[in-house]
């Protein structure tokens, strides 16, 4: 659905007071001839969420590619072990607890910035 189209759905749903997936299902209802209560309307629960802080927003960027990087290195520990270089292996195994422990630094600082509790 085109973004402009979307929005005008949403407007008219919020103005019914129901969620855009329930007032389509109200236009369908009626344009097959059932009854409005068969549509099963769901009400609108809560209004959208502000977005993030901008600091909450960098902080999970940053997890992310920490956590990019967990991945690229248990995939370089299977390469090394597996053409025998085992000095480049046991240094990269020691490597992944400390970039794993980053990661979830990263969801304690996020979490924190928040105001979340674990």
């Amino acid at each position: 659905m085109p973004a402009a189209l979307a929005a005008r759905v949403s407007a008219a749903a919020e103005a019914d007071g129901v969620t855009a997936a329930a007032w389509l299902r109200r236009i369908a209802a009626a344009a097959v001839g059932a009854a409005p209560d068969e549509a099963a309307p769901v009400r609108a629960y809560r209004p959208p969420r502000p977005p993030p802080p901008a600091a909450v927003v960098e902080v999970a960027r940053l997890r992310e590619v920490v956590a990019e990087l967990t991945g690229a290195l248990v995939q370089a520990a299977i390469a090394s072990r597996a053409a025998g270089r085992d000095a480049d292996h046991a240094a990269i195994e020691a490597a992944l607890p400390g970039v794993r422990a980053t990661v979830r630094d990263l969801d304690v600082v996020k979490r924190a910035i928040l105001g979340d509790t674990p």
